[in-house]
């Protein structure tokens, strides 16, 4: 951007105080055509203590948004291969990596979101805690994908052999894949097969060798213990994001924001954003906000804020 020999005698003007290369800090905001608008604000220390309170709340939700991605993941590669019905597969090695990678994710993620909950549900962890226990009692898939990790760990692998079968949709053939378990190794574990809790002979039943239908159920309760574990704390916090919400509508930090990093000669050569770094306002808890809707852990219909040109 070329400035004018005026803009360039006002910047000068304004910036008197500062040497050429010195950090000037200013601040900006985002209009809704995403454009950077340069703005005056006052940022007082209430209003960082303010945004400092939410930014723990966000801080804490994020850790086990983390730890949830991974697990995921982990259980996408697999439910991807699975899911390719036609594709050759020659030898276990694939499908062993894949289960592997799961469970011990699924497990690390249960472990560290107990943790988590012990940490920051105060009274509520009691109530997540009884959610585990009923949910390791009265499911075999949970028990089984639970503890297999550990059996990977002191006995082999989990999957013994993958079968197939043709199978007809819609009148087209196909073949489907099945990851069987284990069970040789499985049964000599003692261990392992009195926290299933099932009968001797269960196993020994071709429809309970399949690996996938445990997983698949494993996932889903895992996932349903990540949701009401971030429910119980944002309950416990909602009358705290609100009231914080309502401070920065009465304080006017509604937008989008950034505190703004540049120099007085980066500005004379029309360059007046070096480094840009978020603030946060209503639109931060509102996104957050919106983000935890998605996911189901919050039911909430928002009212975008709507941009003021005069603002």
């Amino acid at each position: 951007m070329e400035l004018t020999s005026e803009q360039k005698k006002d910047i000068l003007k304004r910036f008197k105080n500062y040497d050429m290369d010195q950090a000037i800090r200013r601040n900006a905001i985002m209009r809704k055509n995403k454009q950077i608008e340069i703005v005056n604000m006052n940022i007082t220390q209430e209003d960082q203590q303010q945004m400092k309170c939410f930014e723990k709340i966000q801080q804490i939700c994020q850790k086990p948004k983390v730890m949830k991605e991974l697990a995921t993941s982990s259980y996408f590669d697999l439910i991807n291969l699975y899911s390719q019905q036609n594709q050759k597969i020659d030898e276990n090695n694939q499908v062993n990596k894949l289960v592997v990678n799961f469970v011990s994710d699924e497990k690390l993620f249960i472990d560290f979101l107990e943790n988590w909950c012990q940490n920051n549900l105060d009274k509520n962890w009691r109530i997540w805690r009884n959610l585990q226990t009923s949910n390791y009692d009265s499911n075999l898939s949970y028990r089984l994908c639970y503890h297999l990790r550990n059996f990977v760990q002191h006995r082999g692998l989990p999957i013994s052999k993958i079968s197939g079968k043709i199978i007809s949709v819609n009148g087209k053939e196909s073949k489907k894949f099945d990851y069987l378990l284990n069970i040789a190794e499985l049964s000599e574990d003692h261990q392992f097969q009195s926290k299933l809790k099932v009968r001797q002979d269960f196993f020994q039943s071709a429809d309970n060798r399949s690996f996938m239908p445990y997983a698949m159920n494993y996932a889903v309760i895992v996932n349903s213990m990540y949701i009401y574990a971030m429910q119980l704390y944002i309950e416990a916090h909602l009358q705290e994001i609100n009231q914080i919400k309502a401070y920065f509508s009465q304080r006017g930090l509604i937008y989008q924001s950034y505190w703004i990093d540049t120099t007085k000669r980066k500005m004379l050569k029309g360059q007046f954003i070096n480094k840009m770094y978020p603030v946060t306002t209503l639109a931060t808890i509102d996104k957050f906000m919106i983000g935890l809707t998605k996911e189901k852990i919050i039911n909430v219909t928002f009212s975008p804020n709507q941009d003021d040109s005069n603002n």
